[in-house]
């Protein structure tokens, strides 16, 4: 059985709607020739309209993580 490479990533909650906008505006042209792997962004909630439509189009898969109360750093899950 052969399996795809998946590469996700995350910024906690560490970024705003316009700070998440341009992270992925930089991200898309560096992946969008990396054949043979899969590629995803795992954003907070706050960020998450925002990244899907940023990434309409495009190879990047975008997933939610949870939510916390606090208004920034390190929470995910």
């Amino acid at each position: 059985m052969s399996r795809t490479p998946f590469i996700a990533g995350n910024w906690k909650m560490n970024k705003t709607i316009a700070e998440a906008e341009a992270f992925i505006q930089g991200l898309l042209p560096r992946v969008s020739t990396a054949d043979g792997v899969d590629v995803a962004v795992c954003v907070p909630f706050t960020d998450l309209q925002a990244v899907v439509d940023s990434t309409r189009g495009s190879r990047v898969e975008v997933y939610a993580q949870n939510m916390h109360q606090a208004p920034s750093g390190p929470f995910t899950g």
